[in-house]
């Protein structure tokens, strides 16, 4: 896809300046920072689902997290003084 961007005189050689001191051309430049910018965009709107959620699409999801993770059936002791043993408290 071929695009027009009207830029200031002042934005070009900044963006001229930028891509010569990263080795790069301005095309590619150009599409990194558009890259970017859109992946900024779908992480934003993957947040904004995930907050848009209703209580039970949220108890929905974490249920099935924790469904689909193997059961303990024996005692686990997860008491502070056992996590801590050894260590010279």
């Amino acid at each position: 896809m071929t695009l027009h961007v009207p830029l200031s005189d002042a934005s070009e050689a900044r963006l001229r300046a930028y891509a010569a001191a990263s080795g790069k051309d301005v095309p590619s430049v150009i599409a990194e920072a558009i890259e970017e910018k859109l992946a900024i965009f779908e992480e934003e709107a993957t947040e904004q689902k995930h907050r848009s959620r209703t209580t039970e699409q949220w108890l929905a999801e974490f249920r099935r997290w924790v469904a689909s993770h193997k059961r303990v059936d024996h005692f686990v002791d997860d008491s502070r003084e056992s996590i801590y043993e050894g260590r010279g408290e």
